[in-house]
């Protein structure tokens, strides 16, 4: 499944909000320097759908805020 993912890095705290089905907003502590922001998506999103970090994969945005992620429940990413 593909989600649109708009991102918060440097937040005060780490969490995920779903605004609709298939868009949902993630605030990272992590700064937004050397993919340190990308690898915090990648572990939140993965402990909310609880699933392993090898399922949760970016395709588009690594340096934007607004990025497509694809959750593959089924198996590996």
């Amino acid at each position: 499944m593909k989600l649109q993912i708009i991102t918060k890095p440097k937040s005060r705290i780490n969490k995920v909000v779903k605004l609709t089905d298939s868009v949902y907003e993630v605030s990272t502590t992590a700064p937004p320097v050397g993919g340190r922001a990308n690898d915090a998506v990648i572990n939140m999103l993965s402990e909310y759908f609880c699933l392993h970090k090898n399922q949760v994969q970016i395709i588009t945005g690594f340096t934007s805020r607004n990025k497509v992620v694809v959750i593959d429940s089924d198996g590996i990413a």
